[in-house]
């Protein structure tokens, strides 16, 4: 009996010793999704750029950047646009949890001549555990949140929340 009871002691205690955390951060990464606010596309400014702010599409796909393509013929001009604007795009990665590590991925956009900053997108990642992070084979993509694809772009609804910032932030203002 006491041979069984080590037995189960080992299996039991081997399953929490690598998979404990990931069963935590998935517990834990679902309390931040289901969090109201804590992720999404937060829009504070619309601004309307004039005509000077706006190229055609480039004919070489490599020079066309989907993030700032206005409509099937416009695509915003990112040389003229840093010049006025801060563009942040997955640069600010804030540590929310040890456990799984938890990370808040945010992307922004903010005006230079007043600081202000016109829009964020804010989506979550979840590492899912010490054991997972450490996979030679690279079969851990993680956790991510919100969940889903859109359907319009094919994408992630975590990547779509990025991409399609500057977009809703930018417009064609015809009258400037």
């Amino acid at each position: 009996m006491k041979a069984y009871t080590w037995f189960l002691i080992l299996i039991v205690g081997s399953f929490t010793g690598c998979y404990g955390d990931r069963i935590i951060s998935d517990l834990l990464f679902e309390s931040y999704c289901n969090e109201y606010g804590r992720t999404g596309q937060f829009i504070y400014e619309r601004v309307g750029l004039g005509e000077d702010y706006f190229i055609p599409i480039p004919k070489d796909p490599r020079e066309v950047n989907e993030h700032f393509v206005v409509d099937g013929i416009l695509m915003m001009n990112k040389t003229i646009l840093d010049q006025d604007y801060n563009f942040s795009e997955y640069k600010e990665v804030i540590p929310l949890s040890i456990i799984g590590p938890i990370y808040s991925l945010e992307t922004s956009v903010i005006r230079k001549s007043d600081g202000k900053l016109l829009g964020k997108s804010v989506s979550l990642f979840n590492g899912q555990g010490w054991l997972a992070e450490r996979n030679i084979l690279g079969q851990n993509e993680g956790d991510r949140c919100p969940r889903g694809y859109d359907k319009k772009t094919n994408i992630s609804e975590s990547n779509s929340l990025h991409s399609t910032l500057y977009k809703n932030i930018f417009y064609i203002n015809k009258n400037n």
